[in-house]
């Protein structure tokens, strides 16, 4: 059986990738949605700068640690993720009402931009901030 990789979308909106070189189109069409994708055609896409910083900048996310470390996104021998930090909907609500404000200031400092922008759209959704 052939290696895939789930790759997931974090955006609410549709995301859409496009591979000439292989024929692969694949498009995601709401937070949340994952697709498989053999590991050989993420491999080749990963050389596309395109696809590699919405991975990178958490557009779309990869579950799998070890796909990850595999693909050369987290480094090797981590038992965590350190290079792409992804807010789960539970995360989010422990930052918008439990977590200190100081550690909160220091999350937001590790996470990427979409990230951040995903915290801000949970916020007003749920009526967590004026």
């Amino acid at each position: 059986m052939d290696r895939t990789v789930i790759v997931t979308n974090m955006l609410n909106a549709q995301v859409g990738v496009k591979d000439n070189t292989t024929g692969m189109i694949r498009r995601w069409n709401k937070r949340g949605h994952k697709i498989p994708i053999p590991f050989d055609a993420i491999e080749q896409l990963m050389w596309q700068d395109g696809f590699r910083r919405m991975i990178e900048s958490g557009i779309l996310y990869i579950e799998n640690l070890q796909d990850k470390i595999d693909l050369g996104i987290e480094p090797y021998g981590t038992d965590k993720p350190v290079n792409i930090i992804v807010l789960s909907d539970k995360r989010m609500e422990e930052l918008m009402t439990t977590i200190p404000l100081e550690v909160f200031k220091e999350e937001m400092q590790q996470l990427p931009r979409v990230q951040v922008d995903n915290l801000i759209e949970y916020a007003i959704n749920n009526k967590k901030v004026d």
